[in-house]
């Protein structure tokens, strides 16, 4: 397992975003992940050139779907998947996150089951001969909302290029979920919250040390992003590094400039 941080912590500058991506290798972390509000705007060549250039890796890359909406909305999450594509391609065949629309799996009617099910499968196809994997990210009003949903959207679309970003799971025990989802899950996101807010990782109602150690243990070799930074960012992630490291890669790991 290794550690990387969420680059949308730095904001759309790309010059903030870089001076984010310096601090945090310069931390330890040996990833990075791009959301959608970043990647329409920014000149990916170049960010694929300057994240290569100071030995970050981009792990993952986070878009925004909605195969369970109408049909242009079906449509348009067909173009962005191709145009994701094109950008994990650019970056170094980093995962792309997966939200499937603004419908839970109780609530989804079997026509657009079915519909999510095609366009899913449409990319990963697609995806596959550049060996790039779709991840489809625990969240409320999804088709992959429980655990059972997610197994049986994974079955459905019966894509091996398609598993799961897995997260914190309200109410479900994350140590119980993750032997339940293992071997599906590609990437992992963590964060934490405290009285309704995001807060620190080693401070919050989830409690990730037992949560890592079984990932471990089931022999999960992928990353672990750190999702959500308390400001400022940068202070944040250098708390986050040194609680989650030791944990992760074992203890006398926390050091500057990589491991």
């Amino acid at each position: 397992m290794k550690l990387s941080f969420c680059a949308h912590n730095f904001g759309n500058d790309f010059e903030n975003v870089r001076a984010g991506l310096k601090a945090i290798k310069e931390i330890g972390y040996e990833g990075t992940e791009f959301w959608q509000q970043f990647l329409s705007t920014a000149a990916v060549d170049e960010l694929a050139d300057f994240t290569s250039g100071i030995g970050l890796k981009v792990v993952q890359i986070c878009a925004y779907f909605n195969w369970t909406g109408t049909d242009e909305d079906w449509k348009e999450s067909n173009e962005n998947a191709e145009r994701f594509i094109e950008f994990s391609k650019t970056l170094g065949g980093p995962n792309v996150r997966v939200f499937t629309g603004k419908v839970g799996s109780e609530e989804a009617t079997d026509e657009q089951w079915q519909r999510c099910v095609e366009g899913l499968g449409r990319a990963c196809d697609a995806a596959a001969p550049d060996g790039i994997r779709f991840t489809l990210e625990n969240h409320r009003n999804v088709l992959h909302d429980t655990p059972e949903a997610a197994l049986r959207l994974i079955e459905d679309v019966g894509r091996d290029n398609l598993g799961l970003n897995f997260q914190s799971w309200p109410p479900f025990d994350m140590v119980e979920t993750a032997g339940k989802l293992f071997p599906h899950i590609f990437h992992m996101h963590i964060s934490n919250r405290k009285d309704g807010k995001i807060w620190h990782i080693d401070d919050g109602e989830v409690d990730w040390p037992p949560v890592l150690r079984e990932m471990r243990k089931l022999g999960y070799e992928g990353f672990a992003s750190v999702e959500h930074a308390v400001p400022p960012p940068v202070e944040f992630a250098k708390r986050a590094y040194e609680f989650l490291a030791p944990i992760v890669y074992g203890e006398g790991k926390v050091k500057g400039k990589g491991r």
